[in-house]
C-alpha cells in the first residue's frame, strides 16, 4: 500500500472509511472495554458514526446534554435517566424530539424526583413506540403520574415505593 500524496483513505476509497455502517458496527460489538470502544471511535470518523447509528443504550449524566444524546443516538431502545442530576419536567420536555416510530423504548426515571405528571405526558408524546417506564425510588409519583402511564397511555410500569420510611 502506497502513501504517496494527501487523502489516502478517503480519496482513495481504502481503509476503514470505505466499509460500511453494517460492517463497522459488527467490528465494533466486538469490542468490549469502553476505553478500546473510544480508541476506535477517536481514531475514525467512520468508527464514530457506525456506533452512532448503532448505539441502542444511553446514560446521561447532565441534563445539558442531554437534546445532543438524543439527536446523536437515533437507534436507542434504552434510555437511562437515573444518574441525569436535576433532570426535571421542562428539561425533559425541551430535550424530547419527536420519534419517528422508530424502535421500541424503555426509559429508567428512577430517583428522577423532578419529574411529574407533565414530564411524563411530553415523553408519551415525544415517543409513541415507548414500551416501559420505571419509576422506581421515585417518592412523588402519584396518582396523576399513574393516571398518565397505568390508566390514559397503557404503558407498563415499574413502581418500588414501598421503601418510603
Amino acid at each position: 500500500m502506497s502513501h504517496d500524496g494527501a487523502g489516502s483513505s478517503a480519496a482513495g476509497g481504502t481503509g476503514v472509511d470505505a466499509l460500511s455502517l453494517d460492517l463497522l458496527a459488527h467490528a465494533l460489538a466486538g469490542v468490549r472495554d469502553p476505553r478500546d470502544r473510544k480508541s476506535c471511535r477517536l481514531a475514525s470518523r467512520a468508527f464514530a458514526r457506525a456506533e452512532a447509528a448503532s448505539r441502542r443504550a444511553a446514560r446521561p449524566l447532565r441534563r445539558e446534554a442531554l437534546p445532543r444524546v438524543l439527536r446523536a443516538f437515533p437507534a436507542l431502545a434504552a434510555l437511562d435517566f437515573s444518574a441525569c442530576a436535576g433532570l426535571d419536567d421542562a428539561s425533559l420536555a425541551a430535550a424530547l424530539l419527536p420519534a419517528p416510530g422508530g424502535a421500541e423504548l424503555g426509559v429508567r426515571l428512577a430517583r428522577a424526583s423532578g419529574v411529574g405528571w407533565r414530564g411524563l405526558e411530553a415523553l408519551v408524546a415525544a415517543c409513541p413506540r415507548l414500551e416501559a417506564v420505571d419509576l422506581s425510588h421515585c417518592v412523588a409519583a402519584g396518582d396523576r403520574e399513574s393516571h398518565v402511564q397505568a390508566g390514559y397511555y397503557r404503558i407498563p410500569t415499574k413502581f418500588s415505593q414501598i421503601d418510603q420510611t
